[in-house]
């Protein structure tokens, strides 16, 4: 696991995803990848903003999933 402290540019390309894979766990409940991501997203500027980027790509996906109601 990478040293989260670390500026993301300084670190290996699977940064991303590693961030992604504790996104998915997060929104799955996991607890651990909850507060793993927190301490790293707080701490890391870049890893925030592609936080923000895969929260706002999931929204989209889940909505392009709802039903569409027919008139």
């Amino acid at each position: 696991m990478p040293n989260h402290a670390q500026s993301l540019s300084s670190q290996s390309p699977e940064w991303y995803d590693e961030l992604v894979q504790l996104h998915v766990l997060a929104e799955s409940g996991d607890t651990v990848a909850a507060a793993t991501a927190e301490r790293w997203i707080n701490s890391d500027a870049d890893a925030r903003k592609v936080w923000e980027d895969v929260e706002r790509t999931c929204d989209r996906v889940r909505a392009d999933a709802l039903p569409t109601s027919a008139n």
